[in-house]
């Protein structure tokens, strides 16, 4: 999906919806870029109790973290990905205030767009086996890829192995880890499958 954030708002305001169900995981990316971007540096505290710490994306929704899910998120975008690193993120009081760094604009609309318009297209080469088991499985679980951060449901998938290739649309996906590698698991609706 082509998200990104548009701006910041308040936990408890009612300019702009909260985005329901789970926060997936394209979302998160592109809020630990704009994070990135800007250097910012707060609490999940700050992120519920402060003014303007709470992404608005292009969807026009907000998203809302628990305490803990904000810590995780401030702990991704710093590099740190150990089981407690979200800890140092998460309480107030737990950051020091001199090395804070939080949004001052305010979202702006004029960013958001229709759902139809964040769909995107990702093309990745694989492996022979790869692509038999995409084509004979649903879901199927393929490796993590970099270019793989903001598909999410709704988007187009094109597997390319030397002259074939198999296009999918994507109705779900899942994110795991064994150690150190991560897999996706991909749902995809199999009454949209194009073949080359």
């Amino acid at each position: 999906m082509k998200y990104r954030v548009v701006g910041w708002t308040d936990y408890d305001s009612d300019t702009v919806p909260e985005a329901r169900g789970r926060i997936g995981y394209a979302e998160c990316c592109a809020i630990i870029d704009e994070i990135k971007k800007h250097g910012y540096l707060f609490s999940g505290w700050d992120h519920q109790e402060a003014w303007c710490c709470v992404p608005v994306l292009n969807d026009g929704k907000k998203r809302c973290f628990s305490q803990r899910g904000w810590g995780g998120i401030m702990a991704e975008a710093y590099g740190e990905t150990g089981d407690y690193s979200y800890a140092q993120y998460t309480f107030d009081g737990s950051l020091d205030p001199a090395y804070t760094k939080k949004p001052t604009e305010d979202f702006d609309p004029s960013g958001f767009m229709p759902d139809a318009d964040l769909a995107e297209h990702f093309t990745l080469p694989v492996d022979e086996a790869v692509l038999l088991d995409a084509q004979t499985n649903n879901p199927f679980h393929i490796k993590d890829a970099d270019v793989l951060r903001y598909i999410d449901t709704g988007d187009t998938l094109t597997l390319c192995s030397h002259n074939r290739s198999v296009t999918l649309y994507v109705t779900d996906i899942d994110r795991t880890r064994d150690g150190l590698e991560k897999t996706l698991v991909i749902s995809y609706d199999s009454t949209k499958m194009f073949f080359k």
